[in-house]
This record gives C-alpha cells, sequence and structure tokens, in this order.
C-alpha cells in the first residue's frame, strides 16, 4: 500500500518574502517612532519657551512702584537694575528689554540655549473719553497709562531651524475695571452690570440725586482703623460713595467712590521732589459731567514718614512726599493756598520749617484710575445732630433731613444763604435711666474747576439749573455718618452725660457699629424741663477732623451742632412682643417640647410655644435668650437683641432650632 504524507513545509522563497514584509514594517515604524521622538522634542521646546515668556509677563507685572523715585530723593537717580530686587520693580522702568528681574539675554535649559527678548510701545488716553494714542515721546512715557509688552523667546531645534514663540501682553498702571473707562452704567449696552446692596437707615440715608432715572447716592458707614506698632499709632478711616438706581428687583451701581484718610508724621525734607500736585474733580464739557484727575508730578517742598505704623509706612510715605502745595500747582490741597506751601504743624503747636522736623499730616485719598492718589483735602459744609431712631424710613425727622440736604447742596452751588437745618432735630425727649445714641451727620462739597485750575464756570452753569434732573448727581458730594468721629460734649453730665471714647477699630460694622467703641451715647441722669441740656458735636471741616489730628492751635473753626435734651422724671417702658418656633432635624415641630424663657424681663403663656411679651426701660439694650430641649438630649437656644430700643417693637418669630 502506498503512503502519502499531506505535511507540507514552508519554501525559502515564502521565508524570504515574510522576512522582507517585517522589515519594512519595522523599518515604517522605526521611522515613525523617529517623527515622534522629534515632534515630542519640539513639543517640549516650544512649551519651555512658552514658559519662559510667561514668567517674564508675570516678572513686568509684578511691580510695586509707578514712578522711577524709588526711594523719594531727587538727588539720587535709579535706573534699571536686574540685580537689585527693589529697584527694578517699578512701572517707569519697563521699556525695551528692561524692567523686572529676569533681564533679557541667553538662557539655557536642558540641551538647548533660549534667547529672551521684548518690545514695548507706550500707550495713554489724552483726554477723558479720548481713544487710546501710542508714542514714545519722553513728555508722553511719564504719564503712560498702559503698555503693550511682545515678549519674545527664540531658539534653535535639534536640526537647527530658527524657532520663535511671541507672547504679546497689556500692563497697566492699575486695574481698567476699577476706573472710568469701565462702564457700569444702566444705558451702557449690553456691557456688564455691577449690582449693589444698599445699605440702610438710620445708619446710611440715601439722597435723590437724579430725579429722572431714580439714582440715589449713600454714603457707607466710615470704618475707622487704630493701627500700631509699639509706640507709633495712627488713624485711618475708609469709606464709599455710592450712585445707584433700581431695576426691577434689582440695584445697580452707577457710580462708586472710595476714599480713605490717615493721620501721618513726617520729617520734612531739605531738598525738592518730584511729587504729584493734588488730585482734583475736573469738569468736561463733552458729556457734562464731573471727573477726577491728577497732573503731572511736580518739582516741591517734601517729607518723608517717620514712626508711623507698619501697616501705614507706604501709604504715610506718599502722604508725606505729596501733600504740599507749590506755586507751580494749578490746585492746591489746602484750599487758600496762595504761593508756596501751606504751613505744616508739629505736635507742639509750632510750624516745621527746618529741615528735620518732624511734624503731623493728614491726608484724604481718593481711587483714581485704580490707583490710591492723594486727593485735595475734605471741605465739611455742615453737620446736624439728631436722635438716631429718629431716622429710621417712614419717621418725618429722616424726611426732613433728606430735603434739607437737598436743598444744601444747592444752597451751595447757587451760592445763597445754606439752608436751616430739621428742626424736628431737637430737643431730644428722654427719661431718668434711659440710655439712647445720637447721631451726627456731616456734608462734605468737593470744588470742581477747569482745564486752567480756576473754578468751572461750565459745571455751575449746569448744577444751578434746575431743568437738569441729573445735576445733583454732578455734584461731588458725600453724605456722611460722622457719629463716631465727631467729638461729643455735654453741658451738664450731671443731668446728661454723653459717651466720647478715644477712637478704636470698628470690629464688626455690619452687625454692632456701636459696639467697638462709643461715642454720641446719652445717659439721662435728672429730670430736666425745658430748654433742656445741650449736648454738642463738632468736627474739624478738614482731614484733621475725620483722622481725630489736633492741632493746637487749630488752623481752622470746627463745626459744629446743638441740640437740647429734656429729661422726664421717671423712666417709660416699652414692650417687645414675639413668636417662638420651634423645630427638629425634619422641620417639623417637636410636640410636647416647652421653651424655656431665659429672660426676666419676659414672660408667656407656659402651655404653649408662645406668644411671649417683655417690658424693657426705654432706651434699653434689648437681649431675649429662649431654650429649649428634649430628655432624648436635643437642645436649642433662640436669640434676639437690638441696641437701644425707645417704642414697642416685635421680634417676629424666634427660630430654636433642636437638631443637635
Amino acid at each position: 500500500m502506498k503512503m502519502t504524507n499531506k505535511n507540507r513545509g514552508f519554501t525559502l522563497i515564502e521565508v524570504m518574502v515574510a522576512l522582507l514584509v517585517l522589515a519594512l514594517g519595522i523599518l515604517g515604524i522605526s521611522k515613525l517612532q523617529g517623527t515622534l521622538i522629534r515632534n515630542s522634542s519640539d513639543a517640549n521646546q516650544r512649551s519651555v519657551a512658552m514658559t519662559l515668556a510667561q514668567k517674564k509677563v508675570d516678572d513686568l507685572k509684578s511691580f510695586v512702584h509707578l514712578d522711577d523715585d524709588i526711594d523719594n530723593d531727587p538727588a539720587t537717580t535709579e535706573t534699571w537694575d536686574p540685580t537689585d530686587p527693589l529697584d527694578e520693580q517699578s512701572y517707569a522702568f519697563i521699556d525695551d528689554n528692561a524692567g523686572g528681574t529676569i533681564a533679557s539675554g541667553n538662557i539655557t535649559i536642558g540641551n538647548y540655549n533660549y534667547t529672551l527678548t521684548w518690545d514695548m510701545d507706550h500707550w495713554y488716553y489724552a483726554s477723558v473719553g479720548s481713544t487710546a494714542v501710542s508714542t514714545s515721546a519722553a513728555t508722553i512715557d511719564a504719564k503712560s497709562q498702559f503698555k503693550k509688552v511682545a515678549v519674545t523667546v527664540a531658539w534653535n531645534d535639534q536640526t537647527g531651524t530658527p524657532q520663535s514663540v511671541v507672547l504679546e501682553t497689556v500692563i497697566d498702571a492699575y486695574a481698567p475695571d476699577l476706573t472710568a473707562l469701565s462702564d457700569n452704567s444702566h444705558d451702557g449696552g449690553d456691557l456688564p452690570r455691577a449690582r449693589y446692596t444698599p445699605e440702610l437707615a438710620p445708619d446710611v440715608i440715601d439722597i435723590t440725586v437724579d430725579t429722572g432715572d431714580g439714582v440715589k447716592r449713600q454714603t457707607s458707614k466710615p470704618l475707622p482703623d487704630a493701627v500700631s506698632t509699639g509706640s507709633n499709632s495712627n488713624i485711618l478711616v475708609s469709606f464709599e460713595v455710592i450712585s445707584y438706581h433700581q431695576d426691577g428687583s434689582e440695584f445697580i451701581r452707577d457710580r462708586q467712590e472710595e476714599f480713605v484718610t490717615v493721620d501721618c508724621h513726617c520729617n520734612l525734607s531739605a531738598a525738592n521732589a518730584v511729587a504729584f500736585p493734588p488730585g482734583h474733580v475736573l469738569w468736561n464739557e463733552t458729556d457734562n459731567d464731573r471727573h477726577d484727575f491728577v497732573d503731572f508730578p511736580i518739582s516741591k517742598a517734601s517729607g518723608s514718614e517717620t514712626n508711623n505704623a507698619n501697616a501705614v509706612d507706604e501709604i504715610c510715605d506718599t502722604c508725606c512726599r505729596d501733600h504740599h502745595d507749590d506755586t507751580a500747582s494749578l490746585v492746591k490741597y489746602v484750599d487758600g493756598t496762595g504761593t508756596g506751601d501751606h504751613p505744616h504743624y508739629r505736635a507742639s503747636g509750632a510750624l516745621a520749617t527746618t529741615p528735620g522736623h518732624e511734624y503731623i499730616e493728614s491726608c484724604r485719598f481718593k481711587r483714581i484710575d485704580g490707583v490710591l492718589r492723594v486727593f485735595q483735602d475734605w471741605d465739611l459744609k455742615d453737620l446736624t445732630t439728631m436722635n438716631r431712631n429718629n431716622l429710621v424710613d417712614g419717621d418725618p425727622l429722616q424726611a426732613q433731613y433728606i430735603s434739607y440736604v437737598e436743598q444744601l447742596l444747592k444752597d451751595e452751588i447757587e451760592g445763597t444763604t445754606l439752608a436751616v437745618q430739621p428742626v424736628l432735630r431737637t430737643p431730644v425727649s428722654s427719661a431718668v435711666g434711659t440710655i439712647q445714641q445720637l447721631e451726627s451727620r456731616g456734608v462734605y462739597i468737593d470744588k470742581v474747576y477747569d482745564t486752567t485750575g480756576t473754578l468751572s464756570s461750565e459745571y455751575a452753569s449746569y448744577v444751578v439749573n434746575s431743568a437738569n434732573a441729573d445735576r445733583l448727581e454732578r455734584v461731588p458730594f458725600s453724605e456722611v455718618n460722622l457719629t463716631l468721629l465727631s467729638q461729643w460734649n455735654s453741658a451738664s453730665t450731671a443731668d446728661v452725660s454723653v459717651r466720647n471714647d478715644a477712637i478704636a477699630t470698628v470690629s464688626d460694622p455690619v452687625n454692632d457699629y456701636y459696639g467697638t467703641y462709643s461715642r454720641g451715647l446719652i445717659t439721662a441722669h435728672a429730670a430736666v424741663v425745658l430748654p433742656g441740656v445741650n449736648i454738642t458735636s463738632s468736627m474739624e471741616p478738614s482731614n484733621d477732623g475725620i483722622t481725630q489730628l489736633a492741632v493746637n492751635p487749630s488752623p481752622t473753626t470746627p463745626v459744629s451742632d446743638t441740640v437740647a435734651v429734656i429729661v422726664a422724671a421717671t423712666a417709660t417702658n416699652i414692650t417687645v412682643t414675639g413668636d417662638i418656633s420651634l423645630i427638629s432635624s425634619d422641620s417639623s415641630n417637636i410636640n410636647g417640647v416647652k421653651p424655656n424663657l431665659d429672660t426676666a424681663e419676659c414672660a408667656f403663656d407656659q402651655a404653649s410655644a408662645g406668644p411671649f411679651t417683655c417690658s424693657f426701660p426705654s432706651g434699653s439694650n434689648v437681649s431675649i435668650s429662649i431654650s429649649a430641649s428634649k430628655n432624648n438630649g436635643c437642645s436649642g437656644v433662640g436669640t434676639f437683641s437690638q441696641n437701644n430700643v425707645i417704642s414697642d417693637i416685635s421680634t417676629g418669630v424666634i427660630v430654636i432650632d433642636c437638631t443637635s
């Protein structure tokens, strides 16, 4: 029988073909791998270059000074030096291949050499509302408002081919969203609108400034900050003036003005320095509106900060340097200064006239184009003292006071006799043992100038025209709660005393504005009939009043107001009522749990969860505490408090959350 073997092997040709296919595949993969490696290397080089460029951009933006006189000494000239960690941090030093701590040139990373360079162009606004223009003229460089920078990083790749990346950016001398260049007005088209939460009476009062669009203006509660380091202490006070309108359920901020006022200790300099003249209000005929303006720096008398708290060293250095007047300045810090500088006073009251003399100074700062600039001094026109609780919404005194402020502004504009203060402010009624908070409110008004440094006649014409519904919005005024900054005294402390505590940092301005220290808080000790006991609040009209800086003899006459206080022989009581709600973890009432009323002045039906009734002497600080507990350990406490209550009130529902 013949056997047939059906198993066959590979022929030599088949093997050679297979090897050829495999070789071609390996060759393709090796070429692809080389391409991937090369592309990966290129991407890594480009990533390194972009990182270097971004690092340089961040470096240029990290400046801490605006001008090139870093040490405030005109006798020395500072230039850019990347090896010096202090001098280079100036906006003025940013130029072609200059500025920051990273120098231009070659940088080696790994096996590659990168070359870092950058080009810069100055940009500025020639006038309010104008289009930005670019120039390299030396006269414009000093007021460059932003600079366009193109950072280039170049290198040769692994094949020797030149490569580069360019990162362009804008470096501002200010934050654009904080300046007049941003438009948060309600007629600004589709631009973002700034929402606002108004503060409430009686501490903050609304003044209508545009009857056509319903725009109101209010000034936030001033926040005193008593800062100290060792034996050095300063007073810094800040607040904002907001114009806003209501649109449906929202409130929209139309104009925001930020102020900081500080007192400083300064040394009078021997030589002039290059420093800014005062920021002031300028009228623009094109848009019939006011704008803040700071002119070019000039050479003038100067000073430097000394013996101040560390927290205010920088702002005091600017205050001491800039707050000097000069004949060359069209507008003066101290109104009425003719030629030369205004007087500077030492703590003793003597004039500082010799270089090295230490003197005391108060400066008003206003944020202009995102930078706090020393502004023309405050000018307090009038001060009004009232019972705080009579300034709540709906009270006749509040309505009378608002009308008085509006009339005061119009009278000041028109140059007529100023309005009479509200007649309802005095006398203030009290009773023996009663404690009441008085409130003093002031109106500051700034002057408005034209470009020649004289008072603007166009501004005056616009605001005196009653046909302009927005004319009061064009007036740069601040209506301020000065209670904690005024000086208070009583004509008879045995009958009615008034608190005038040392100023301190307000710890909780939202919930307890008058709690850190007290001023204007009266206590009635004995019965007093008409004409009553005179309580007076007073303020220096300039910066010194806000910072509590006492110059003796005072260069100005304080502004003051007096109210009479009459005192009944016996204290009257007020009633406080409310309801109680007991809440468990599932938000339902806790059946069978009875609350404990922990306040002796209160009583309620023990068989129910309320309501409760309390009786307190008029003028007392009301504090109510209610607790509840269950056998399983669940417990909770509900509280209510309000200061200086002089009329019956309802607490509403006091909720006791018994969930833990």
